[in-house]
């Protein structure tokens, strides 16, 4: 348990894989539920936090859980001592003002970025040849690398 690293293609399949230090596979989670499917990490399965638990550690999931959508499935029910997860929609960041508070109450009705740029590309599309200008700035640098062959020399 905990000896080696599984890398995955889909977010349930890695956070399971990080939280127990098993393959997916063994876990089950292989792909990303759907919302009020029966599947999610079983109690059973030994996770990070509950590990560390006895030797006093403090342990927190803060973000998407994607291990079950059930409550039972909750990381607080794995060992994890607290989880927060903002559910409410938020604010997408503005074009230029990078540093909007991302915690605060989206105006719109969505909590995806999705939603927010389609209704808005059309204040994106200009800035692309801004970007663009900018970029040639920086053509030479990083220096360019120069292709190579996977055939090994002898």
């Amino acid at each position: 348990m905990f000896t080696d690293a599984y890398g995955q293609q889909s977010c349930t399949a890695g956070r399971a894989a990080f939280i127990t230090g098993q393959s997916p596979k063994r876990t089950g989670l292989l792909k990303i539920g759907i919302p009020g499917e029966p599947t999610g990490l079983q109690s059973e399965a030994p996770t990070l936090a509950e590990l560390l638990k006895p030797y006093g550690d403090a342990t927190g999931q803060f973000g998407k859980n994607h291990l079950g959508n059930l409550d039972e499935f909750l990381p607080t029910n794995g060992g994890t001592g607290s989880w927060f997860f903002a559910q409410q929609p938020r604010k997408a960041p503005l074009i230029i003002d990078l540093r909007a508070d991302p915690f605060e109450i989206a105006p719109e009705d969505s909590s995806y970025y999705d939603d927010w740029l389609v209704r808005h590309i059309y204040v994106m599309v200009p800035v692309k040849a801004l970007v663009a200008d900018l970029m040639e700035t920086f053509k030479d640098f990083p220096p360019r690398q120069e292709s190579g062959s996977f055939t090994p020399k002898q």
